[in-house]
C-alpha cells in the first residue's frame, strides 16, 4: 500500500496523506481515470484526472507548481487540473511506491520554508532571508529567481521538518 499525498485543487483545502490500496483509490482521489506525470529527479509521480481538461476541472495551482519546479522545461507550457495524488514513482515491476519520506515532510511542513541558491561562480549554497508559509510558495519564488538570473545554477527548498532539502 503506497503512501502519498492528496493535493486538492481547492487551495483552501490542506494537502493530506493517504495510503492507496489499488487503482480504485487513485481514481476516487482524482475523480476519474488517472494520468501519470513523473517527476524523476525526486522519484515521484503526480496522478491527475486524464479527462480533467475536457471536464473543465479547476486549475491545481500546487500540483502545477511542483511540476514546474521539478521540470523547468514545462514552465508556462502545461498546467495540471483537478485534485491530484502525489506518490513515489513505480518500481521495476510497475507498482507504485511510497512518496519519498524526506520529500513528503518538506511538502507537508507548516513551520515555514526558505530558499537556497547556488551561483555558477561559487560552490556554496546561499540562503534567502525570506520565509515562506508553504513549500509551494517557496517553489514559486525559487523558480522565478532561477528564471530571472543566469548566475543562479541551482535552487533548493529547505524546511525545518526534513533533514534533506529539496
Amino acid at each position: 500500500m503506497p503512501r502519498g499525498i492528496i493535493i486538492p485543487a481547492d487551495e483552501n483545502s490542506p494537502c493530506v496523506t493517504q495510503e492507496f490500496i489499488g487503482l480504485k483509490d487513485y481514481r476516487q482521489a482524482v475523480g476519474g481515470l488517472i494520468e501519470p506525470v513523473d517527476l524523476p529527479r525526486i522519484g515521484a509521480t503526480i496522478y491527475v484526472n486524464e479527462e480533467g481538461l475536457i471536464l473543465d476541472l479547476p486549475l491545481n495551482v500546487r500540483a502545477t507548481i511542483l511540476r514546474w519546479f521539478w521540470m523547468p522545461d514545462t514552465l508556462r507550457q502545461s498546467t495540471l487540473v483537478g485534485d491530484a495524488v502525489l506518490v513515489g514513482m513505480p518500481d521495476p515491476r510497475g507498482d507504485t511506491t511510497d512518496l519519498p519520506d524526506w520529500f513528503a515532510k518538506n511538502v507537508l511542513c507548516t513551520l515555514g520554508h526558505y530558499v537556497e541558491i547556488k551561483l555558477v561562480t561559487r560552490p556554496e549554497w546561499y540562503a534567502n532571508r525570506q520565509r515562506f508559509a508553504s513549500y509551494f510558495e517557496a517553489a514559486v519564488w525559487a523558480r522565478a529567481a532561477a528564471e530571472r538570473s543566469s548566475l543562479i545554477e541551482e535552487v533548493r527548498i529547505v524546511s525545518p521538518c526534513s533533514d534533506q532539502p529539496s
